[in-house]
């Protein structure tokens, strides 16, 4: 995933800004609110957002390459996330694996995963999660 190779830069709660360090190329997004998933992808290294391609608890899918749309059972109330070159940005209502509850000014992270506190500088995403 583009969030594990993504240096924590900002973050408050559950919104978080952070920094890719490789694969800098395109961009993407995808939105979620309740129901509705809204996916946009122009990454060279990524498959096709396809009709046929549902995940599990998918109700409906459409899609045409690029953008995608899917009607899907309710599991966030809302989440957003976007990556543009080296930019990567993300919120949650509720925190989640892909979205942490993360505190973070200039690469110094304070977080809670599990109940273990981190406070370190210049972490990954997937350096919170482990």
């Amino acid at each position: 995933m583009v969030e594990d190779k993504t240096f924590v830069c900002f973050g408050c709660g559950c919104m978080n800004i952070g920094f890719l360090y490789e694969n800098l190329n395109g961009c993407s997004m995808s939105n979620e609110c309740c129901c509705c998933l809204h996916e946009c992808c122009f990454l060279l290294s990524r498959d096709y957002l396809l009709c046929c391609e549902k995940d599990k608890g998918d109700h409906i899918r459409v899609g045409c390459g690029c953008d995608s749309l899917t009607l899907k059972k309710p599991v966030i109330c809302f989440k957003q996330q976007c990556h543009v070159l080296c930019l990567v940005c993300g919120c949650s209502a509720v925190p989640d694996e892909d979205v942490p509850c993360i505190f973070a000014c200039c690469t110094f992270v304070c977080s809670t995963i599990s109940c273990n506190v981190i406070c370190q500088n210049c972490l990954t995403f997937d350096e919170i999660k482990q």
